[in-house]
């Protein structure tokens, strides 16, 4: 399948919280899980069902790729939805989101 690479530029002294919409309505925030090999640090971004404003995590993999995703047939087929809201470090995401502070792009499948 082809391969999509999302990249976002991260800002300095900031957090941001990341997540993906579904085709089917189902919305998970994007987390990375790092781990060392040798001298480097790996980060693995893992998917993980959205709860809460309150539980989600901040991203804290690299400043700039979010992660490289295959596009094959078990994919379901329609309008993906990314989000990403940026605050400054160590500022708590409180619920109700201004949606003034909710970036939104997507793309098709």
């Amino acid at each position: 399948g082809e391969q999509v690479t999302v990249t976002l530029e991260m800002l300095p002294d900031s957090d941001r919280y990341l997540a993906v919409g579904l085709p089917n309505g189902e919305l998970f925030t994007i987390e990375s899980i790092g781990k060392t090999v040798g001298d480097e640090t790996q980060f693995e971004t893992q998917f993980v069902p959205f709860q809460n404003v309150e539980t989600a995590t901040d991203w804290s993999g690299p400043r700039q790729v979010i992660g490289n995703f295959t596009l094959d047939a078990n994919m379901p087929l329609g309008g993906y939805q990314l989000y990403s809201v940026t605050v400054p470090a160590g500022t708590p995401l409180e619920s109700p989101l201004n949606p003034e502070m909710v970036c939104k792009s997507g793309f098709c499948v």
